[in-house]
């Protein structure tokens, strides 16, 4: 969670503590159950919770605050006010200042929730049958095809093919296979200016990479120049933004597709084409 509007920077200081209690008139000491939130950033405690221990109905001990806490979602939690609760971890003890909210008891008994409508999280398996299209096993295509531009002054370059350990030229025809039955690559029946030399690179899993090594293309190149966003840009715009994940795209380049001008640019020699 995390507070605005005059916070108290105590309130951050000790978010490890997961238990108080306080003294009764008759001496008896009363416990509950203070769950702790890891990467909180103010203390909460919940109305009952904080009754039973202390047995304070009426408020006597709870100081007015003008806080207001947002939680990770968005969502407003109206503050009571704040209370010093004594607390303690093993054999750490020390008073904690809470922010005292209005809250109600989940089934797990000891975990705490403010009274805020949640949608329920999804398993692995349910996020794949819910959205198979974005889960295939296939490889999907960005809309539209990438056009690459040569600068005509930089001559041509055909490279014989390279060769390729013996260990793995099976499993480089399979894999080159699988390539063009899946149209990620075509087989060239007519001569090409340009010419690359394949590159074969193993997978941790026992699978092949091929690409192409476009050293002497990427000279030819006519690139467009297009300013990369700074940090300080990228972040001005995460302003207001409540949901954050990280993507790795599959096969990310496979998803372009070439106009047809462009990909006799990407031709490349596999080996065991000179060997029949």
């Amino acid at each position: 969670m995390k507070v605005v509007g005059g916070a108290n920077p105590r309130d951050t200081d000790l978010g490890d503590v997961n238990a108080f209690s306080k003294k009764s008139k008759g001496g008896k000491r009363r416990r509950g159950r203070f769950p702790r939130g890891a990467g909180a950033q103010c203390n909460v405690a919940p109305l009952h919770l904080k009754k039973k221990a202390t047995r304070d109905f009426n408020f006597l001990n709870v100081s007015p605050v003008s806080t207001v806490i947002i939680s990770y979602g968005g969502t407003s939690i109206p503050i009571l006010g704040r209370v010093r609760l004594r607390v303690w971890r093993g054999d750490f003890r020390c008073f904690l200042d809470c922010n005292l909210v209005d809250s109600k008891r989940t089934s797990e008994g000891d975990v705490y929730a403010h009274d805020a409508p949640t949608e329920p999280v999804l398993s692995a398996d349910q996020l794949v049958k819910k959205f198979p299209r974005v889960f295939s096993d296939g490889v999907g295509k960005l809309p539209g095809e990438d056009h690459m531009e040569l600068d005509e002054a930089v001559k041509p370059v055909q490279h014989p093919p390279r060769r390729v350990p013996v260990a793995i030229r099976e499993r480089q025809r399979e894999t080159l296979g699988d390539l063009e039955k899946r149209e990620i690559v075509v087989r060239m029946t007519t001569p090409t200016t340009w010419i690359s030399s394949m590159v074969v690179v193993p997978k941790p899993n026992g699978a092949l990479r091929i690409s192409l090594d476009p050293k002497d293309l990427d000279r030819a190149l006519r690139r467009e120049n297009y300013p990369l966003p700074t940090i300080e840009e990228v972040a001005s715009r995460l302003h207001g933004a409540k949901v954050f994940t990280v993507l790795d795209v599959v096969c990310r380049f496979w998803h372009v597709a070439l106009d047809e001008q462009s990909s006799f640019l990407t031709t490349f020699n596999p080996w065991h084409t000179t060997e029949g």
